[in-house]
């Protein structure tokens, strides 16, 4: 299976209120590399960037990926904007860059449920049902309703970054999942 992301960094960041979120420090690392690291079976990565992430945008180019830059109307704009600019007209996989993933292979085994359903779309949510910012959608589709399918996610696999609550909530689970040896990601 191969499929395509666009990682969303654009956003002003404004809820968490520490600059540009991707590059916010989650334990030891970037927000960002908790979400690029899981995109490791994606054939293509872009990173999506707006004229308020420049230090993502450098950030992004010095790992090679590659960087779209789009208006920052919005999550959805941008990515419409950006799948129009790269021309792609297939599923692609959408991801927030501001989540801790705690599962490994948690965006593969999303990416492989998609696949085997009979649907054009994708909505990764959390156990209340709120959308979490991990999407599919048919590139080729943009003007028109996805039927989607819905991918329920448990709980404490995935942190969505807003607060500074959610940040230590984040820093507590990566805390014990050190403790039990689960070094999965690079440090």
């Amino acid at each position: 299976m191969s499929i395509k992301a666009l990682v969303m960094c654009g956003g002003k960041g404004r809820r968490l209120n520490m600059g540009e979120k991707p590059m916010v420090r989650v334990g030891n690392r970037f927000l960002i590399d908790y979400v690029l690291d899981e995109l490791w079976f994606c054939g293509e990565v872009y990173g999506i960037v707006t004229g308020y992430t420049p230090k993502t945008e450098r950030y992004l180019r010095s790992q090679g990926i590659e960087v779209v830059r789009t208006s920052g109307k919005g999550y959805i704009e941008d990515y419409i904007e950006a799948i129009s600019i790269l021309g792609l007209f297939e599923p692609i996989l959408v991801v927030s860059a501001d989540l801790v993933i705690l599962r490994e292979n948690l965006i593969l085994d999303i990416a492989e449920y998609y696949f085997s359903a009979d649907r054009m779309a994708l909505k990764a949510v959390n156990s209340d049902g709120d959308a979490i910012g991990i999407n599919i959608i048919d590139g080729m589709f943009l003007d028109g309703y996805q039927h989607e399918v819905t991918y329920k996610i448990e709980e404490n696999e995935v942190i969505n970054v807003n607060t500074k609550e959610d940040l230590r909530r984040a820093e507590l689970c990566l805390g014990i999942q050190m403790k039990r040896g689960r070094g999965w990601w690079k440090g």
